[in-house]
């Protein structure tokens, strides 16, 4: 009887092995799907960080753009001018901060230069699987608006 409960305890502790490995191999399974959804969920939210930022930077744009003295009305010739204006005594802001790209987290912003000396706009650099992918925000001053005032948003 002795010789009999020993292979009765082996076959049990090679059942409950087996057992420990398949749920294991379930819980990486359910791991792995779990990683993919909070990655996408983390791509989303930073494309709507970069599209908040970038809004911001044309909105500061039309607002360097409008404040502008004058009817020859012109853009900023650095991006640092929007977060304090030169051009007042005074500290006009028309940019809170340089806000950082929030995929590399970096001020990492590319200026858009017009064609009459200035900035119309920013590009940022979206870091993906394919290849980098760029991103523009860029102030449009519509030929009918009043100067002195900021177009519709689209």
């Amino acid at each position: 009887m002795v010789t009999q409960r020993a292979s009765t305890r082996r076959g049990a502790s090679g059942f409950t092995y087996l057992g420990v490995l398949a749920a294991v191999a379930i819980l990486s399974i359910g791991l792995l799907a779990a990683a993919e959804v909070w990655t996408m969920s983390l791509r989303r939210e930073r494309l709507a960080q970069l599209d908040w930022i970038g809004k911001q930077f044309e909105q500061a744009i039309a607002s360097y753009h409008s404040a502008t003295p004058g009817a020859d009305k012109a853009f900023p010739p650095s991006l640092q001018d929007l977060v304090q204006d030169p051009r007042y005594a005074a500290p006009r802001r028309h940019l809170r901060e340089m806000y950082p790209n929030p995929f590399t987290g970096l001020a990492d912003w590319e200026p858009v230069m017009s064609s009459r000396r200035g900035i119309v706009g920013v590009r940022a650099t979206i870091p993906s699987e394919a290849g980098p992918v760029v991103k523009e925000f860029i102030y449009q001053p519509d030929a009918d608006t009043p100067a002195g005032t900021t177009p519709p948003r689209r």
